[in-house]
């Protein structure tokens, strides 16, 4: 569902796309500062996660994300602490409330 006066993920994504298009047809280096909704529909898309759990997604405060851009497309080039945040943050909780 969409905030009040506002967007859901899917509007997130279209406008993260049409910006990624736009940059793909540019030479050069291009540098974006966004939030968080932004960083993990970027990452959520790369990493083939449903679009349901994008929300689980952990953006370390500060944590630079990086992607290189080939042949008009992104490609994900984290460091192995932006790349821990995302694939950890999304492991099914544990509990050992049988114990």
């Amino acid at each position: 569902p969409r905030f009040p006066d506002g967007e859901n993920q899917r509007d997130v994504l279209a406008r993260l796309n049409a910006f990624i298009g736009d940059i793909g047809a540019r030479p050069g280096t291009t540098a974006a500062v966004t939030h968080n909704v932004v960083m993990r529909s970027l990452a959520g898309q790369h990493y083939d996660i449903p679009m349901r759990d994008w929300f689980k997604i952990r953006i370390p405060h500060l944590e630079r994300f990086d992607y290189r851009r080939y042949d008009g497309q992104l490609y994900p080039d984290l460091s192995p602490a932006a790349k821990a945040a995302v694939t950890d943050s999304l492991r099914p909780w544990v509990t050992h409330d049988h114990e």
